[in-house]
């Protein structure tokens, strides 16, 4: 699974056409240097290479790029198909609430989808609830917000719709002094004798952390988000636990993040099943449609 931006998904499209950068770049009005740089971003994203070229070499698409292509026509008429104000769609609301619990979607990716969604709902205003541990898995559901950002289960309650955009390692945050610091990545049974900064995983968070002693840590530290457990890890010297995407945000000195092995973190959206505004099913759907799944993303 893997979360596209809609700007690199137009630019691979016009590669993929014109078998040319420069044609590509023209037909575009960019830059072909920003177009290559585009490229090069999504290629590593996905961790495939979509184009043979070199020096005196035609352009030449890889089958992950023909693959690639296939999904990028579904996105972008997906895309162009959304509710939008621009075609006279109401929004059904004036503002949306958009529940965050952690890193959310954060990377550059979701930014440009986040605009996309914007150029089609200039007049609704958005308003970010961060969330917990303890409040995320009711959020929707009891109507605190209209549309969550949040790590899913493998059992969500009929009441919602879920998509999971992304898939992400789990990670220990410890401290830079730690004999862990240096680990390439570590398993559960290394850790279940080292003090833990206590973290509520009585819900379905439950499903990804019970291989860890995380509740049996001291309640004289309280983490409300995840974005405190850093620097709780760098007062208190114990360890404390995050997916690993949050590493990508920035590091709070003196700590570090470990990859840790197996149940990795499934990040996604969930928003009420049934009618809802057509602003936020364009939200729900924009983050649906831009999310690459099958052989491609797993390669």
């Amino acid at each position: 699974m893997q979360l596209l931006d809609p700007r690199r998904l137009t630019h691979f499209a016009a590669v993929y056409e014109h078998r040319h950068f420069t044609r590509a770049a023209q037909s575009l009005y960019v830059d072909t240097g920003v177009l290559s740089r585009s490229i090069r971003a999504l290629e590593r994203d996905l961790k495939v290479k979509l184009f043979e070229r070199g020096p005196g070499r035609p352009v030449e698409p890889t089958p992950a790029a023909n693959r690639l292509a296939i999904e990028t026509e579904r996105m972008m008429r997906g895309l162009a198909d959304l509710p939008s104000a621009a075609r006279g769609d109401e929004a059904g609301t004036d503002s949306i609430r958009v529940g965050i619990l952690g890193v959310g979607l954060g990377s550059q990716d979701a930014g440009e989808i986040m605009r996309n969604w914007r150029c089609n709902w200039p007049g609704v205003r958005l308003e970010y609830v961060p969330l917990t541990a303890e409040n995320h898995d009711r959020a929707v559901l009891d109507g605190t917000v209209d549309i969550s950002v949040q790590q899913l289960g493998s059992a969500e309650p009929s009441e919602l719709v879920t998509h999971v955009a992304y898939r992400s390692p789990r990670a220990v945050v410890v401290p830079m002094g730690s004999e862990f610091a240096d680990a390439p990545i570590l398993y559960a049974e290394d850790l279940q004798d080292q003090e833990f900064l206590f973290t509520d995983v009585s819900g379905r968070l439950g499903e990804v952390w019970a291989d860890l002693p995380v509740m049996e840590g001291s309640r004289d530290t309280t983490l409300g988000e995840p974005a405190h457990v850093s620097p709780a890890v760098f007062t208190t010297g114990r360890i404390g636990v995050n997916a690993l995407a949050a590493r990508d945000l920035g590091v709070y000195p003196g700590t570090c993040f470990v990859e840790l092995a197996e149940r990795p973190v499934d990040i996604g959206v969930a928003m009420l099943a049934g009618q809802q505004p057509p602003a936020v099913e364009a939200l729900y759907r924009a983050v649906e449609l831009c999310t690459v799944t099958g052989p491609l993303g797993d390669l």
